[in-house]
């Protein structure tokens, strides 16, 4: 009975308790003053790196070259991982416009193309972003405007996921989308966030440092190296970027997988991050990300202490199951084509998302993961 209640306490506080506890943490601080509109915006080196990315390098381009923010300090740059479609090509015709060109030969991996370009930028901040992301047009303005505290290493902007209408399949991704995005911005609040997202961040270029060529999560580890030396990451809600979401099945499990595996990669290249007397983010680090990777655990542990336990826990076994099979008719109608109501997808998500988490663990510790763009 004892691990039962120990298990589910380690549950509730992982996706309910640790929210609540950040909410009410942050309504006792006081919120930032807004910068002055008339503020001196910083010079912008925009990173965007390809790999293969023909369909949407032009959409991207032409995003970035209209969004409300003055051009003369604003430099693009796109950086081909030895893509082998048409994407150098197309983005060829924007030199003329101002894009900058990179064009590696060789498919290295993300994280060694943004090694070697950095240093050849000219911006105060580098943003980063995804080919297949699509800024709001005053998404750069709310960006910059967290860097107006000189604490402050880095700047996470939000990305709200589109649906896919082609997919098949139906995965609450918003649902948990939402609760992230909800949980960065109350730790941004609080303190720092720990991490930025992948599609939209900027970071004062003068703290990057190059990291390890098969780094996987880029976006976790670069604007986290300054926080060592006392920087803080922001979360801007305002500063927005739209992309297609994963809603569908295998494409969501592999996606989360990879990200679970490069979180275990974080915890071992950074392990002052989650040590109290190193970092002032160590709570932040072990509750939002060291213990979703535990989760997985803690449900069979729940599961086989309702199984095993007293007669009293047997409701509670019931429900389980019932929640189970939820998932399984989810899981099932996906595998059929059709679109399972919110009412299986929400069972079928969370278990997705645990199932990558044991898969990640697995990944991470018996198998090798390439960095490599494929």
């Amino acid at each position: 009975m004892s691990l039962f209640i120990i298990f589910s306490i380690f549950i509730f506080y992982t996706y309910l308790g640790y929210p609540l506890i950040l909410l009410f943490l942050g309504m006792m601080k006081k919120r930032r003053d807004a910068p002055s509109p008339e503020r001196e915006y910083p010079s912008i080196s925009i990173l965007i790196p390809a790999y293969n990315e023909e369909s949407v390098i032009v959409k991207k381009l032409e995003n970035t070259l209209n969004l409300d923010y003055p051009r003369e300090k604003l430099e693009i740059a796109v950086v081909s991982d030895g893509s082998t479609d048409s994407t150098v090509e197309l983005v060829r015709p924007y030199l003329d416009r101002g894009v900058l060109l990179f064009d590696y030969p060789e498919n290295r991996g993300k994280m060694s193309v943004i090694n070697r370009t950095i240093p050849e930028l000219s911006g105060e901040l580098v943003v980063f972003t995804d080919a297949s992301a699509i800024f709001r047009n005053d998404a750069l303005r709310f960006l910059t405007s967290g860097f107006s505290s000189e604490t402050v290493g880095a700047v996470s902007g939000a990305l709200i996921l589109k649906e896919e209408k082609e997919a098949k399949g139906e995965l609450s991704v918003d649902l948990y989308w939402r609760l992230e995005k909800f949980v960065r911005e109350q730790e941004s609040r609080l303190y720092s966030c720990v991490s930025a997202t992948g599609a939209i961040y900027g970071l004062r270029r003068r703290l990057f440092s190059a990291l390890p060529e098969d780094t996987i999560l880029d976006d976790m580890l670069i604007p986290l190296d300054p926080v060592r030396s006392g920087y803080r990451i922001l979360f801007e809600s305002r500063a927005l970027a739209f992309e297609e979401g994963y809603t569908n099945l295998e494409l969501e499990f592999r996606r989360k997988v990879r990200t679970l595996v490069g979180n275990y990669q974080v915890f071992f290249r950074a392990p002052w991050a989650i040590l109290p007397w190193k970092s002032r983010i160590s709570y932040l680090m072990i509750s939002h990300k060291l213990f979703r990777l535990l989760v997985p655990f803690a449900l069979f542990g729940v599961f086989f202490s309702c199984v095993f336990g007293p007669a009293i826990l047997l409701p509670i076994l019931v429900l389980q199951i019932i929640f189970y099979a939820l998932a399984g008719c989810g899981f099932f109608a996906n595998k059929r084509g059709n679109r399972p109501g919110r009412l299986f997808a929400v069972p079928m998500t969370f278990c997705l998302l645990n199932a990558a988490a044991l898969r990640a663990f697995v990944v991470y510790f018996f198998q090798k993961k390439s960095p490599v763009w494929k």
